[in-house]
């Protein structure tokens, strides 16, 4: 299936309710039906919502739902393995996979039925932020009322605001964009869940890119699935070389043609999340500024993209998202994380949300739900103190070149001290994204890390209580970590990072509650 560029606003006019299980659209009494070429097909297209390589994709309403149609012509007619792919997809369950409701074969047509119909895919959305931001910088609608769109602006705002769900009518435009940063960030787990579940499925996306991820008010779907090969029942994850998707967002090794894995989807992934980062530091030219060699993909320009992570700015803490694509982006697919860390990244990232809120909005999803059962009430309540900060060892500093530039590299230990240590279960440093390596855990006191650093930025930190403690805090959460069968009390702290002193640090101090053993 290619992917369907669904950019009309108000298309997500769907009824709420849902085709049933092995839905008898055609009342031949199965989901997938057989029709002789001369057959009247028992729908109405509604209108055309988009045209890939393989065919054109169309609206069409059955039975009072509207579904997308995706027409494939298949010259060599349609095949088993073709029709074994479809079985695969209808197995695809999950509130952030694009269903496929029924399919059908007149021919050498072979017709896919997907729910929902979307409002646009990502790809739209990005250049509509894009087109929006741009206009607040250059204040084109006052300034060059002649060069103006008016009906473009307005195309966008509306669709811009609409998958935001917001009401632009009531809303300034700095509002819109805002709304759309927003539904950026929510919907970066609910895509890393998507491509979980084709995983736990033993199935792997392989053509993962903005053009593939759907999106409405009421919902984010991912699509196309056409070079998805299922591996059921093969020990290894692995596939030979062969298979690649579009070439800008595709891992080095399917570049290469080499044997890959679920890492493969990984790397994709990684790509898609920095330019849902990255928008609200560079505009999308940039970004492709930042690609120039070759095909302008990411493998292949892996010096421009490091400029990227290195000159990025944006809000105190909007490094972090950049800082999880990059651990995704690595050459070497071993070094990057699997789904569940990325989906466990995300969720430390999350906790900031209480600091940063515009930035990490509260995410209200029923697939990302985590079950936390509350410990019952606390035997003992003590108060200690947290101390973060960093030295630097001047006398050691020297000058190196940066992305094409001098700096002053400074030796630097950043660290998060307590006067209660043995409650301590970890602390997670969140490094700049210029960093090789932005997540680090320290496990052990002392609480540190260091590193030579040449330039400010905010400095974020998780620190997590042993289990049977809880801080006290309305900026605290629970989370369930790696091997742990019970949540573990998570605070989040930020430090502006200082070059100028030999050492500087802020305290702060919260209560913490022990609770009663079972």
């Amino acid at each position: 299936m290619e992917a369907m560029n669904l950019d009309t606003p108000g298309a997500d006019t769907q009824d709420p309710k849902h085709p049933e299980p092995d839905w008898n659209w055609a009342d031949r009494g199965t989901s997938h039906v057989k029709f002789h070429k001369d057959d009247p097909l028992p729908f109405q297209e509604v209108r055309e919502l988009g045209h890939g390589v393989n065919g054109p994709v169309v609206e069409v309403e059955i039975k009072g739902f509207r579904v997308a149609l995706k027409k494939i012509y298949c010259r060599q007619g349609v095949t088993q393995k073709q029709l074994q792919e479809i079985k695969i997809l209808k197995r695809l369950k999950h509130p952030h996979v694009i269903d496929v409701v029924g399919s059908y074969t007149r021919g050498k047509y072979l017709g896919i039925l997907l729910y929902p119909v979307a409002t646009c895919d990502l790809s739209t959305f990005l250049e509509d932020i894009d087109y929006l931001q741009r206009v607040v910088v250059l204040d084109f609608s006052s300034k060059a009322p002649s060069t103006f769109n008016h009906e473009v602006y307005q195309e966008r705002m509306v669709r811009c605001a609409t998958v935001s769900g917001v009401d632009f009518s009531r809303h300034s435009l700095d509002g819109v964009i805002a709304a759309a940063r927003a539904r950026l960030w929510k919907s970066y787990k609910c895509v890393a869940s998507a491509i979980q579940h084709l995983h736990e499925q033993s199935v792997r996306h392989k053509d993962l890119k903005p053009h593939n991820v759907l999106l409405s008010p009421k919902g984010l779907w991912l699509t196309d699935f056409g070079l998805s090969t299922d591996f059921s029942g093969i020990s290894t994850s692995n596939t030979s070389g062969g298979e690649r998707g579009t070439i800008k967002y595709c891992a080095p090794e399917i570049a290469a043609y080499e044997s890959s894995g679920r890492s493969a989807d990984i790397y994709s992934l990684g790509c898609l999340f920095f330019e849902m980062a990255a928008i609200s530091s560079y505009t999308l030219d940039e970004m492709r500024n930042f690609r120039p060699s070759m095909d302008g993909s990411f493998h292949n320009n892996t010096e421009g993209v490091s400029s990227a992570f290195v000159k990025f700015r944006g809000s105190p803490l909007g490094h972090l998202p950049m800082g999880l694509a990059r651990t995704m982006m690595v050459k070497n697919p071993g070094g990057r994380p699997n789904i569940a860390t990325v989906l466990q990244n995300l969720d430390l990232v999350q906790v900031f949300s209480g600091i940063e809120p515009d930035s990490f909005p509260k995410i209200a999803c029923d697939a990302h739900a985590h079950p936390i059962s509350f410990p019952p009430p606390a035997s003992l309540s003590m108060e200690i103190s947290v101390t973060i900060g960093n030295t630097c060892q001047f006398q050691k500093a020297e000058t190196t070149t940066v992305d094409g530039e001098n700096c002053r590299r400074t030796p630097t230990v950043v660290f998060v001290d307590s006067s209660s240590e043995a409650l301590i279960d970890r602390v997670i440093f969140f490094q700049h994204c210029s960093s090789r390596t932005p997540i680090i855990t320290v496990r052990k006191h002392p609480f540190a890390r260091s590193g030579s650093l040449w330039g400010l930025y905010t400095q974020a930190v998780l620190v997590v209580l042993k289990p049977g403690f809880a801080w006290d805090s309305s900026l605290a959460s629970s989370l369930f970590f790696d091997g742990e069968k019970v949540a573990l009390s998570v605070i989040p702290l930020t430090w502006d990072l200082q070059l100028r002193k030999i050492y500087d640090s802020k305290r702060v101090s919260f209560r913490v509650h022990r609770w009663q053993s079972r």
